[in-house]
């Protein structure tokens, strides 16, 4: 049954034999299609679909249908979101696309509009309108009609149809034609109130007809409530699914296990209010409270320890180039093993210390300061006795040990910056995407503010701090003048390339877990290519102040960890940290990619370009209401 809705008139009652293409046409091309949860939305979206495809392959002047999911939009125009979903979904090219749609040659069908987060909802409806007033395509959008209702904003569409709910002899109607089979169960319902309100539902009438054949005709009249019997359902639904696709061996879980793990992801969907599962977007809070210091003294811990091998590797490689190789070796080892370890316990508890802080500037300063003192003592000392202890401790102690420090307290500058980075924001930040635009005046200012006060810590350094570590033969007036002038240089340049390079946010990925191996390989091309910049300087350092490739090191342990953190080393590593979490308290597989997709197999989830989702909402509400896992 359906209502037909125009503004300033009464509803009224179309007729069943009604077209819904008709309907569109009526509408001027722009319709909204409301009903209840299970009320076959979407499957009167997907008959208009058809109806629409028709008539486009017998007149090739007719727009094309398009179907697209809302549940992925986030922030920004409806037009680039379409583009990228028709290649996405279509691979149709982007350009296009763009040009199709401004033309007027697409007709978008749009689901789920209350499917798209809360937070956003309002902003989506913003987005479609704009998009209609600039734009020539026609489009039809669905929605619940009670999330519809509680928004601000409303669509600027021309009639509205609402689903109504089964009438009594559609129900006889649909369940007489299993004739005997159907029978038990259709004088059940005509006896059962609470039970024939429930199956007004188309979605709820299927599942009824499915899971009945193997349940027992009585098990729902045991049930008082309503809500008691809906949940049945769902789990014959759920039941009928695994026997019609059992697990297989190598799958290595069973069905209660695979129920308890969607139920946990159901209910962190739920909270979140999204409908639409990137892997990508998981985030700490997805732990329990208890674990959340843990979890980031774990990732600060291997991002400590890989910067500290880092470092081994810089200084074993300085000193390679000037010494010989086996010097190298040896200084390497040392210095990597004590930089591992100073870096590790350094980052790891710079990182819990802090956690308890709000301001994130206040957790990035007292994380920075922690580590950086924890690992210049720690591997400075570590690496001075190890130094002492090979080259004689009666008359090298002082000397080696000193010289350590100050190769520590230099290095944790380094190591002071990736805690400040590590611990600033308490969300995983992925990123996905990096492009090259034209900054704005702040932005600009902002990177080369940033570049120029490197620039001067290395200067500085370069002139004063080492002066221990390698005989130099310059006056102290020219080697603060010159290491002043070629380090302010390079944090100029540096400042400026760093400004032209953004990482915008990202809400189309084509394939599941995507955008965490674009965030590695972001972040190994990032500290590549400041790598190449910098390291010019660097030489130009060595070459001018005779240090021997101690300039270089020192710009490879300032510079290049927190790039390689910030532009997606971080997110990577705490995204593994938090998923080994979970997989360890029992609420998600480790292999959940492959879980998922399994689940997609057996009609429980639905697969959305990279993203998945529930195959209807109303299962998704099912999983996340599970208090425990279902035996």
């Amino acid at each position: 049954n359906w209502l037909f809705h125009r503004p300033g008139e009464m509803d009224r009652e179309l007729p069943r034999n009604t077209s819904l293409q008709q309907l569109f046409v009526v509408s001027q091309q722009s319709m909204l299609i409301l009903g209840a949860p299970g009320s076959g939305k979407t499957m009167t979206l997907l008959q208009l679909l058809e109806e629409l495809l028709n008539n486009a392959l017998t007149n090739v002047e007719t727009p094309v249908p398009f179907f697209f999911n809302l549940s992925s939009w986030r922030r920004g125009s409806l037009l680039s979101w379409l583009e990228n979903q028709a290649y996405n979904q279509y691979r149709l090219k982007k350009s296009y696309a763009r040009e199709r749609l401004q033309k007027g040659r697409f007709t978008l069908l749009l689901d789920g509009l209350d499917e798209v987060p809360l937070t956003h909802r309002d902003d989506c409806v913003t987005a479609i309108n704009d998009f209609l007033q600039d734009n020539q395509s026609s489009v039809v959008i669905c929605s619940r009609i009670a999330d519809y209702e509680e928004l601000q904003n409303r669509l600027k569409v021309q009639e509205a149809v609402v689903l109504q709910p089964l009438t009594n002899s559609q129900i006889n109607y649909f369940l007489q034609q299993g004739r005997e089979k159907w029978e038990p169960l259709l004088n059940i319902i005509n006896k059962d109130r609470q039970l024939r309100e429930l199956v007004r539902s188309p979605l709820l009438l299927n599942i009824l007809t499915l899971a009945f054949q193997d349940l027992p005709a009585d098990e729902l009249q045991k049930l008082e409530t309503l809500e008691e019997k809906r949940n049945l359902l769902f789990a014959q639904y759920v039941n009928v699914m695994f026997e019609r696709r059992p697990l297989k061996n190598e799958e290595k879980y069973d069905q209660p296990q695979a129920i308890h793990w969607l139920s946990f992801l159901g209910k962190q969907m739920h909270r979140d209010g999204v409908s639409l599962f990137y892997v990508e977007e998981m985030q700490a809070n997805w732990l329990p409270t208890k674990l959340f210091k843990r979890y980031r003294t774990a990732y600060g811990a291997i991002i400590g320890l890989m910067v500290g091998l880092f470092l081994g590797l810089s200084v074993g490689l300085s000193v390679g180039l000037s010494d010989g190789l086996d010097d190298g070796l040896n200084i390497g080892l040392i210095f990597g093993l004590s930089s591992a370890l100073g870096g590790s316990i350094g980052i790891g508890l710079g990182t819990r210390w802090s956690s308890s802080l709000k301001s994130d500037w206040q957790r990035s300063a007292l994380s920075a300061l922690v580590s950086w003192l924890i690992f210049g003592l720690l591997s400075g000392l570590i690496s001075g006795l190890l130094f002492a202890l090979s080259n004689g401790i009666s008359d090298w102690l002082i000397t080696q040990i000193r010289d350590g420090l100050i190769i520590g307290l230099i290095g944790g500058l380094g190591v002071g910056a990736v805690a400040g980075i590590t611990s600033f924001s308490k969300q995983i930040e992925m990123r996905e995407r990096l492009q090259i635009r034209w900054p704005s005046r702040r932005r600009l200012w902002l990177f080369v503010k940033r570049g120029l006060i490197v620039g001067l810590i290395v200067g500085l350094i370069s002139a004063l701090g080492i002066e221990p570590l390698a005989g130099l033969s310059m006056s102290l007036q020219d080697r603060v003048f010159f290491g002043l002038i070629s380090s302010l240089m390079g944090g100029l340049i540096g400042g400026t390339f760093l400004s032209l390079i953004d990482s915008p946010s990202v809400d189309d990925r084509p394939l599941a877990g995507q955008g965490i191996r674009n965030s590695l390989r972001n972040a190994i091309l990032m500290t590549t290519a400041v790598e190449l910049l910098f390291g010019l300087i660097g030489f130009v350092l060595d070459i001018g102040l005779e240090t021997y490739g101690l300039i270089s090191f020192l710009i490879a342990a300032i510079i290049l960890p927190p790039v390689f953190i910030y532009y997606g080393g971080l997110a990577y590593v705490q995204h593994g940290v938090l998923r080994r979490m979970l997989w360890r308290q029992g609420l998600l597989p480790l292999r959940l990619i492959p879980f998922l997709d399994a689940m997609t197999e057996r009609t429980l989830l639905r697969k959305v370009g990279g993203g998945y989702i529930f195959i209807h909402r109303s299962l998704l509400e099912y999983f996340a209401s599970l208090s425990e896992p279902a035996e």
